[in-house]
């Protein structure tokens, strides 16, 4: 990208994701990031180590993550989207942990969404069964 910070987090989430067979592919045309570095690595740091953990369940083949972060007018856009084996089990708005220790996990997806909340962003989610996508639309302020 460009963007020191930025790309020193997305190398070591990519040789993750090397070593675990995830095929990653980034369209990256970013010429600022409208969030101070450590919340932007917070953000990013979640989405690729969910998007990692799901894909990473996946057949091999199948193991699949594409990134989207573009600057378009004065918005930023960031779209992480990844395979999946099963749906995400939510309730009452959060996305539930499957792990066991559920009191332990279960905060990343809680933690992007705050820091959009707090850059007055706009974040959604689409998913089924084989993927999962976050869409985040961050205005430059």
């Amino acid at each position: 990208t460009g963007i020191s910070t930025f790309d020193f987090m997305l190398s070591i989430k990519n040789r993750k994701m090397k070593r675990t067979g995830i095929s990653f592919k980034l369209d990256a045309q970013v010429e600022n990031i409208p969030m101070e570095d450590s919340d932007c690595i917070m953000l990013m740091g979640n989405l690729l180590d969910n998007a990692i953990e799901a894909a990473d369940k996946c057949e091999d083949g199948r193991k699949n993550i594409y990134c989207v972060v573009r600057n378009v007018n004065d918005m930023l856009i960031i779209k992480v989207k990844n395979s999946s084996i099963s749906a995400p089990i939510v309730r009452k708005g959060r996305f539930l942990t499957n792990k066991k220790e559920k009191e332990k996990h279960g905060w990343g997806i809680e933690s992007v969404k705050r820091l959009v909340k707090r850059y007055d962003g706009n974040i959604t989610f689409k998913y089924d069964s084989d993927f999962f996508q976050v869409i985040i639309i961050l205005s430059k302020s």
